[in-house]
């Protein structure tokens, strides 16, 4: 993690955190709920999550299909579902994949 100095001038400072993680077993979703308790998630931190082989927003399902990737994979889910939702509007995607 590098800290880079928000703008000319400025004495403030952003850390940009750039991840590349597995599709399909909710380590997305864990890493921002985690980064949300530990007050890591607020204007200070920027999150990327780069991977040139994902879709965004939504994850493919075995047999066809999707889910959003602020939605829980496990059954029984951990009723935090909204709160992902949330942190995940804060969150940049970086992909080579285009469905347009």
């Amino acid at each position: 993690m590098r800290n880079h100095q928000a703008g000319v001038g400025s004495t403030e400072f952003v850390s940009v955190v750039v991840t590349c993680l597995a599709e399909g077993y909710g380590y997305k979703r864990a890493l921002l709920l985690t980064a949300l308790d530990a007050g890591y998630l607020n204007d200070e931190y920027v999150y990327i999550f780069a991977d040139p082989n994902a879709n965004g927003f939504f994850v493919p399902l075995a047999g066809g299909g999707t889910r959003p990737v602020w939605v829980d994979p496990k059954t029984p889910g951990d009723g935090r579902d909204a709160e992902a939702f949330e942190a995940f509007l804060q969150v940049m995607a970086v992909s080579t994949v285009s469905q347009f």
